[in-house]
């Protein structure tokens, strides 16, 4: 009995001696009941990872048993034990089984680890119970660089390709502005911009200028005035540029993968809008006479007004400069083509054989406006009214105002309407009479949102550029355009929307300085191709429509004015010979 009880107390001595040394597994437990991980979720074994391609790493694990406060995911170099680790990142709780870590938290076991800018690592997951923690059993490698990934800007904005800064224009800077670099990285790149000479590789640029984080930049009018001092040819106006952008992070740099144009002038101002203020000049319509001259033609906007009255005819050599020199008609042969004593409204003038063929519009009551036609041997007169040609009624269409005469293969056709959608018709040879009136039916292509149609046919496409919006002072009045393989549509927009359910694209609209511009005339091609529009606009300081011109530039196949909106003043004028 005595040596039974012995070996039972050895017994109990040997068990009451393990229970006080376990904790247990790599730090020094050796297993029992004590709370472990035993199975690791992810990452995977082996996982190898670039810092500079990461935001976060996520660790998942399945959930210890027993009591415990909470988990702590653990790194140690490749072939340590865990009992003094490298880092170590505790959960709030013991029920939560996974950890995101930031960039930041390994970032920092990165470099408290790398040798030769590599971290070979093991990490694993303890419970922590008050002081005591305890190691799983099972353990993952992971290795963590920091190569910097390539961070290449695509994108230059600003200036766009071909632009130009001209001094004389130019306000107090000069913006530039790039895309953001894109990068499997997470490290925000640095940036400087690089100028140089058209022709010129980058390699000693002729400035630089560093933008730090930003994607833009902005050059004063002295530091762009001193670009052209210090490289403009002696003499030359212009200075041919080309700029693109750097980024850097860390020791590495990358070049843009696009490089824009850009050419500095100091030329001088040629013209400024308004071109003409005397009086109101709307509605204009304009053709280039065999004198060389460009003759003009406006609504007859006041009666009352001598310089107004029976429709003003302008001439001018060069678009810029008008003057006043004559009118369509007089008192005596004013035409009245509708009931009461209305006005002239848009005359649209023609060359059809030896004729100068000019189509008017005049209101009536209730909206049954029309639409006649006068004819002359010189620009300047004098007309002989042929009479009404366009009536509302007989063509069952309200506002049959703004005709537009488009010549093609010999064959005169007009287009017309104001709000009550576009039509179109053929008219006779000499343009005085529909082709067959009593058959020929109008087709409509456009819906009844337009008016002051203009027609042009270029690189295959005809294009209908129309006035849609408030046309009152302040209001929304603008110039759109849609196209057709067809003169007779469907006019649609860049996405194939039809025109007769009012889709469009955008040629030029109102800004702060000029209000609701539009009703322009036909488009005016000058001697080195460049095309031109004389249209009208408000100004803040007057009461009436004055007379504009713009620049019409094709972009991708779509006419545009530079900047879809009024230019204040232009150093470019139109070349005539």
């Amino acid at each position: 009995m005595i040596s039974t009880f012995a070996l039972l107390c050895v017994g109990m001595l040997s068990a009451c001696g393990q229970s006080d040394s376990d904790p247990a597994g790599p730090d020094g437990s050796t297993g029992g009941n004590n709370p472990v991980v035993s199975t690791l979720t992810a990452p995977k074994e082996g996982l190898a990872v670039n810092l500079d391609a990461l935001n976060s790493l996520t660790f998942w694990w399945e959930a210890a048993q027993g009591s415990f406060d909470a988990y702590e995911v653990v790194f140690d170099r490749k072939g340590g034990d865990f009992s003094d680790p490298a880092a170590a990142f505790r959960t709030d709780d013991n029920r939560t089984t996974e950890l995101t870590l930031s960039y930041q938290e390994l970032k920092n076991v990165y470099e408290a680890t790398q040798q030769n800018g590599t971290s070979a690592l093991v990490w694993s997951v303890k419970t922590v119970a008050g002081s005591q923690s305890f190691t799983g059993p099972v353990q993952r490698s992971m290795t963590i660089t920091n190569s910097v990934e390539p961070y290449i800007v695509e994108a230059l904005f600003t200036p766009e390709d071909g632009g130009r800064a001209d001094l004389v224009l130019l306000g107090e800077s000069l913006r530039f502005s790039w895309s953001a670099a894109r990068s499997n990285g997470q490290k925000t790149p640095a940036y400087t911009l690089l100028i140089d000479r058209q022709g010129g590789d980058f390699s000693a640029p002729l400035a630089t200028f560093d933008a730090g984080e930003k994607t833009e930049l902005s050059l004063t009018k002295e530091q762009v005035q001193a670009l052209f001092d210090n490289h403009a040819e002696a003499g030359s106006q212009t200075l041919p540029l080309i700029w693109t952008v750097r980024s850097q992070v860390e020791d590495n740099t990358w070049m843009a993968s696009a490089t824009n144009t850009l050419t500095v002038t100091t030329l001088p101002v040629a013209y400024r809008n308004p071109l003409f203020t005397d009086f109101s000049l709307p509605d204009p319509d304009v053709i280039r006479a065999d004198d060389g001259y460009f003759y003009l033609y406006a609504t007859e906007h006041d009666r009352n007004n001598a310089n107004m009255r029976n429709v003003p005819i302008m001439r001018s050599s060069d678009l810029m400069n008008w003057t006043r020199v004559g009118a369509m008609f007089t008192d005596q042969n004013h035409p009245q083509i509708t009931n009461g004593n209305a006005g002239i409204w848009a005359p649209s003038i023609n060359r059809i054989g030896d004729k100068y063929v000019c189509y008017y519009s005049q209101p009536g009551d209730n909206y049954k406006h029309a639409i006649g036609v006068a004819v002359a041997d010189s620009p300047t007169g004098p007309f002989v009214d042929h009479g009404k040609l366009i009536d509302s009624n007989e063509q069952g269409v309200d506002i049959s105002i703004d005709a537009y005469l488009y010549q093609e293969d010999g064959r005169n056709y007009l287009f017309w309407g104001s709000f009550r959608n576009i039509s179109v018709l053929e008219l006779t040879e000499d343009g005085l009479a529909i082709k067959n009136k009593e058959t020929q039916k109008r087709r409509e292509v456009a819906g009844g949102q337009y008016e002051a149609t203009v027609v042009v046919k270029r690189d295959g496409w005809y294009y209908l550029i129309v006035s849609t919006g408030d046309y009152s002072k302040g209001g929304t009045y603008r110039l759109v355009v849609g196209r057709s393989q067809s003169l007779f549509g469907p006019y649609v927009d860049k996405d194939g929307n039809d025109m007769m359910q009012v889709h469009d694209e955008l040629v030029l609209q109102g800004n702060d300085t000029f209000s609701s511009p539009g009703h322009c005339s036909r488009l005016i091609t000058d001697d080195n191709g460049q095309d031109w529009i004389l249209y009208h606009a408000y100004t803040e300081e007057l009461n009436y429509r004055t007379l504009m011109l713009d620049r019409v530039n094709w972009v991708d196949g779509w006419p545009v004015s530079p900047g879809q909106q009024p230019t204040s003043a232009s150093v470019d004028r139109p070349v005539f010979h």
